[in-house]
């Protein structure tokens, strides 16, 4: 049995319960040190789901991933740039790898937690949201 989900783009259905557990923010990076005047280096688009699909404002991507960590070491190795949740950019940008693209949008990617309604007044519940959102922050 299942008491709670975590979900990018939950849908909405009788008898669930669904709450915000956190707001990351997707923002565009690309490995650092490539030359100035080298263009633009190829776009990584990663498949961060329906509320993201044409946002990236790339016609064509040179690399369409539906795993974010596996795109992210993809650009650390090869280089490149995409769209990555900022929280998972924080090392990376504080060593130098990384570095963000001045100008870029950014984009609100939140999480949520869905439970049944029946579950919401059960003290276990409770404890994993409030862990859950503890852990977000």
């Amino acid at each position: 049995m299942l008491d709670i989900a975590v979900l990018y783009a939950p849908r909405l259905m009788a008898g669930f319960k669904v709450e915000l557990v956190e707001e990351e923010q997707l923002v565009l990076v690309r490995k650092a040190g490539l030359p100035a005047d080298g263009g633009e280096p190829d776009y990584v688009h990663v498949d961060w789901g329906p509320q993201f699909a044409g946002q990236g404002g790339f016609a064509e991507p040179a690399l369409q991933v539906g795993f974010g960590p596996l795109a992210l070491h993809y650009i650390l190795r090869a280089g490149g740039m995409g769209y990555f949740r900022r929280k998972t950019l924080e090392p990376h940008l504080a060593s130098g790898a990384l570095e963000r693209v001045e100008g870029a949008p950014e984009f609100t990617y939140p999480a949520y937690a869905v439970y049944p309604e029946s579950a919401a007044g059960r003290r276990a519940v409770q404890d994993a949201l409030a862990g859950l959102k503890k852990v977000a922050r």
